[in-house]
């Protein structure tokens, strides 16, 4: 029993429930955040009483433009134009993938403008569009991320990236498998480009996500994650039954975290643990955009290291995926790279 729940129940009465923010209200949030480190602390507190009034006008509907900021001051709305910009670059995904959540909001534009102080110790200015679109691929989809390091090195990044842009699957290679991705469809819309950028020093001050050996970023989960990721770990059908009931509940970036770490968990043993592979293919097979993603993690999985205790996960994610002929595709590169599995995957197949 949740003991504090429970007395605090007896005390309060009345229920509260505070709704996430919607596009319009995390793009409001963010501006706000980037105008506080822009002007000065009486310069800013006007500003919000100006917006605040504005917003009053028409609360259901409002959306913040340069013709508002005018309307305040016109040296004001000049300087915080790329401040705008970067809000409505921001507001879309971070609306989605983090649920509307104001305080991960912050977290990200913090741990951004981190990294570009350190970048400013070394004399480089990071582009704060360049780098948002990159760490929202890093927040949201860590699987083409680490993709993008690798091709990075392999100095076949911004190949890779025009070819996406410009929606030439001739020329993709290496990201093929997030070609038909809902979520990088809308991230690779977003301005700016990348694919004509030099993003070396990007990563450079990313280097330590690309090298976290931990499980899993816990605080970029939110607590209803934290209790779902814990539960998985320690390998509880009741609480995944229940998380599997609630998982549309959860914002995309804590289902992909929760699919890391569960992963990650994985690949911390010299072997395919039995348990550990069940609770990552069943959570990955909960939705279209988590099956996508685990497929892009199939691809690293060596057939040579499963063993046929583990092919009815593999059935049972196979008959919830949607795209069949990627997963068959994989499936079949397995049993060719371990003849004890290739039987039990043919039945599947066949």
């Amino acid at each position: 029993m949740d003991i504090g729940k429970e007395y605090q129940e007896k005390l309060i009465q009345y229920p509260i429930r505070i709704p996430s923010m919607n596009k319009d209200e995390t793009e409001f949030y963010i501006l706000c955040l980037l105008a506080e480190n822009e002007l000065e602390e009486q310069k800013f507190n006007d500003l919000l009483l100006y917006l605040q009034e504005k917003r009053a006008e028409s609360p259901l509907e409002f959306s913040i433009d340069m013709t508002i900021l005018k309307g305040y001051d016109a040296r004001t709305a000049t300087k915080l134009n790329d401040s705008l910009i970067l809000s409505k670059q921001l507001s879309g995904i971070l609306s989605s993938g983090l649920d509307g959540n104001p305080r991960q909001c912050k977290r990200f534009l913090n741990t951004m403008d981190m990294r570009q102080k350190m970048a400013s110790f070394k004399r480089i200015t990071l582009n704060s569009q360049i780098l948002a679109k990159i760490m929202e691929v890093e927040y949201f989809n860590p699987s083409l991320f680490r993709k993008m390091v690798e091709l990075l090195g392999q100095n076949s990044l911004d190949i890779e990236l025009k070819a996406l842009e410009s929606g030439n699957e001739s020329k993709l290679k290496a990201l093929i498998p997030w070609k038909d991705d809902l979520w990088v469809r809308q991230w690779i819309k977003i301005k700016p480009s990348l694919g004509d950028k030099n993003l070396i020093e990007y990563f450079y001050f990313m280097r330590s996500s690309v090298d976290d050996k931990t499980l899993v970023d816990i605080q970029k989960m939110s607590e209803q994650a934290r209790k779902i990721f814990d539960g998985l770990v320690k390998h509880s059908d009741s609480i995944f039954r229940e998380a599997k009931k609630n998982v549309d509940k959860l914002s995309m970036m804590d289902q992909t975290q929760i699919l890391e770490g569960l992963y990650n968990d994985l690949l911390s043993d010299e072997k395919y643990v039995s348990d550990k592979f069940k609770y990552f293919v069943n959570w990955g097979a909960l939705n279209e955009q988590l099956q996508i993603t685990t497929l892009t993690y199939f691809d690293d999985i060596r057939g040579d290291k499963l063993t046929i205790s583990l092919i009815p996960f593999v059935e049972s994610f196979y008959a919830e995926c949607t795209d069949k002929a990627r997963c068959k595709e994989v499936m079949r590169r397995w049993a060719e790279e371990n003849n004890k599995i290739s039987k039990e995957i043919h039945k599947i197949l066949d």
